[in-house]
């Protein structure tokens, strides 16, 4: 045998007391060079030997992202959510940290959750992956499934966030842990996606938008900074042509993170395992997407500078428009604030 080191040639007994060869590649390297895997003991080279553990490890590295698998719930989709090509589409990511009286490694509680899911027959739904930004935690992230889906699993959902609880994992204490939720881009029409912008890039809506956060709007700046109307008209219209794949300023720790290729990412939720809370963020973001695909460009402030009609009509406005089970069609005229956002979903909270 040849030795790759010095040229210098061995039996076949000394090759082997002196060299391994790689359980993957079959590179035959020194003893101090192999690596054994904590899965199988083989000896491998480095870069088989960090393939074969990322494979294997229920929690996979930050770049790691597999083909998304749709889970929609058959006969229970609402007409206005269009067919499957147009249909809404979301996913989450749910960043957990080891609470102090958690004697379970990140591993163990990824493998819990796992199981769970196993044992219900959808074991693919979720997946895990390490974060850089987390000091003793793991992302939990969904594939894209639809508003019905959600709906028809809440109860999954909340056995999911009391089994993390019981496991002693926090989210909202940490204080670095956000809830990510991913909208599919296809859900969006051009003028409906510059409706969507419009609503997150107004100042009027930045006290409510903090709110539901469950953040300080000091800390938002660092994970989910809120544009404030700092995006002019212009660059909204421009967004919208292309339907949001263009970002203007390149930051993806914007409210609304537009540099995806596939989805449109709401940032600004901080991570909670309370039933509450988190079916509170999912809600608010379906809530802004019906309000702002059923309200008409006039009735936005993007289009009209101030509002000379009374309000007292909007709640029989929003009764008469705002059935979304059927047809969608544009809201009167006089419904011309987003300060009515509040009386739409008051209106339609069943």
């Amino acid at each position: 045998y040849d030795n790759v080191y010095t040229n210098e040639y061995y039996c076949n007994n000394c090759f082997s007391d002196a060299f391994w060869f790689c359980e993957d590649c079959s590179t035959h390297l020194q003893d101090d060079d192999m690596y054994r895997s904590q899965y199988d003991d083989e000896p491998r080279c480095r870069s088989c030997h960090n393939e074969h553990n990322a494979s294997r490890s229920i929690i996979r590295n930050y770049s790691y992202k597999p083909s998304p698998i749709f889970y929609h719930a058959e006969g229970l989709e609402k007409h206005h959510q269009g067919n499957k090509e147009t249909r809404l589409f979301f996913g989450f990511e749910l960043e957990v940290e080891r609470g102090e009286d958690c004697d379970w490694s990140c591993q163990d509680v990824a493998k819990a959750v796992r199981s769970f899911l196993e044992a219900r027959g959808i074991g693919n739904l979720l997946y895990f992956k390490w974060d850089g930004s987390l000091s003793d935690g793991f992302e939990i992230i969904s594939h894209p499934m639809s508003y019905a889906f959600f709906k028809q699993n809440r109860v999954l959902f909340e056995d999911l966030l009391k089994l993390l609880r019981n496991h002693n994992m926090t989210s909202y204490d940490a204080g670095s842990c956000g809830l990510h939720i991913h909208i599919s881009r296809q859900a969006f029409t051009h003028s409906h996606f510059l409706k969507f912008q419009n609503f997150w890039n107004t100042k009027e809506n930045t006290t409510l938008l903090v709110s539901l956060s469950q953040r300080q709007k000091s800390q938002m700046d660092n994970y989910c900074r809120l544009r404030d109307g700092a995006r002019s008209k212009e660059n909204l219209i421009k967004m919208a042509k292309l339907k949001g794949y263009a970002d203007f300023d390149g930051r993806r720790m914007s409210a609304l993170n537009c540099q995806n290729d596939h989805t449109i990412e709401v940032r600004i939720f901080r991570g909670t395992l309370n039933r509450q809370s988190f079916f509170k963020c999912f809600e608010s973001v379906f809530a802004i997407f019906d309000f702002t695909k059923k309200m008409s460009f006039k009735s936005l402030k993007i289009t009209r500078k101030s509002m000379s009609e009374s309000a007292t009509k909007v709640k029989d406005l929003i009764a008469q428009n705002g059935n979304l089970d059927g047809w969608i069609a544009p809201v009167s005229k006089e419904l011309i604030s987003r300060n009515y956002f509040y009386s739409y979903v008051k209106d339609l909270k069943k």
